[in-house]
């Protein structure tokens, strides 16, 4: 069959597009070229993509004329909701059978997702059963790797913590239906949680943004995760940190549509705003809290979609092969 594959520096897809000419198929790559990424320095290695016909244009797939001409069967989607990409993938999604794929948050440096249902975020985690399986052994990899090494004793003993991001991330664009703004988010906050620390931390890549005067920005060394660690509750809207808190067991109050929506409280609550906050200011004064849903179910489904890049298991050709139709195996 004709596969295509969207992708870009630093080529996550690479593995997984060599296993499928392996097996076959005419596997057709369509590359980002150079500077269209801004304020990146990522370039392609030389020679990773020798032996495939690989096509370097812009991310407009209107203009892709080659790979209209190509017809595949399946094009697969990488890290395809960036802003940039967004009109062109819903193109993509109108025109071919496309399987989604992004990288991982659990670990985010090495795994990857199949993640059709993933992206955008909606309300499809809600309909993850009840009685879907806890992978023990997983959950107890994820514990250990995010274990905290260190402590800031200058943080409150008691305190809110709001992971920010940039405000032109797809997660506020697309799958944020009451914020699209982290300052607008934190004005809200603060004027309805006046007796409690909060926090903040910008995103790594946000060094420019002016935060409202009296913010409290966590200038220190942890990294989220350890703020988290010490955190009361865990705040934002759809942050990974989020997703992230769960492992520590963390109270969790997103007002977008993620992943913690299932186990804690989330957009889906969000009509009285005044509620909202008031609840998680209870929660945290009196660290008394119970999720709604297992977290550890919440993580185990996140766990069957994720994969190591360069060992894409059978089930990850075998799902791209049906373009989406081959269930994804249970734990």
């Amino acid at each position: 069959m004709k596969i295509a594959c969207m992708t870009f520096p630093p080529d996550g897809m690479m593995h997984l597009c060599r296993g499928l000419k392996d097996r076959g198929h005419d596997v057709r790559v369509f590359h980002t070229i150079p500077g269209v990424l801004k304020g990146t320095t990522y370039v392609t290695p030389p020679g990773q993509w020798d032996g495939f016909d690989v096509c370097y244009d812009k991310w407009d797939f209107l203009e892709l004329d080659v790979l209209h001409a190509f017809n595949p069967d399946v094009v697969i989607i990488w890290n395809g909701s960036a802003p940039w990409s967004i009109p062109s993938v819903d193109i993509l999604k109108s025109r071919y059978k496309t399987v989604h794929l992004e990288l991982g948050w659990l670990p985010q440096k090495t795994q990857y997702y199949i993640a059709n249902d993933l992206a955008p975020h909606t309300s499809f985690i809600m309909g993850v059963p009840d009685d879907y399986p806890v992978n023990e052994e997983g959950i107890k990899a994820l514990k250990e790797m995010y274990k905290p090494r260190y402590l800031d004793l200058s943080l409150p003993e008691k305190f809110i913590f709001f992971p920010a991001q940039l405000d032109h991330d797809t997660s506020i664009l697309r799958s944020s239906p009451h914020y699209k703004s982290c300052e607008v988010f934190l004005n809200d906050l603060r004027d309805n949680i006046k007796d409690v620390p909060i926090v903040v931390k910008p995103h790594p890549f946000d060094k420019h943004r002016k935060w409202p005067e009296g913010t409290n920005l966590y200038q220190g060394v942890l990294s989220a995760m350890e703020i988290v660690n010490q955190a009361s509750l865990v705040i934002g809207i759809n942050s990974t940190v989020l997703t992230e808190a769960l492992i520590h067991g963390k109270p969790v109050f997103s007002c977008g549509y993620n992943v913690a929506m299932r186990s804690h409280i989330s957009g889906l609550y969000f009509s009285d705003k005044r509620y909202f906050f008031e609840h998680a200011r209870q929660v945290c004064l009196s660290g008394e809290f119970t999720p709604p849903r297992n977290p550890e179910q919440t993580l185990s489904w996140l766990l069957t979609k994720q994969w190591t890049n360069n060992a894409p298991p059978v089930w990850v050709y075998e799902y791209v092969e049906s373009a989406g139709d081959t269930p994804i195996p249970p734990l």
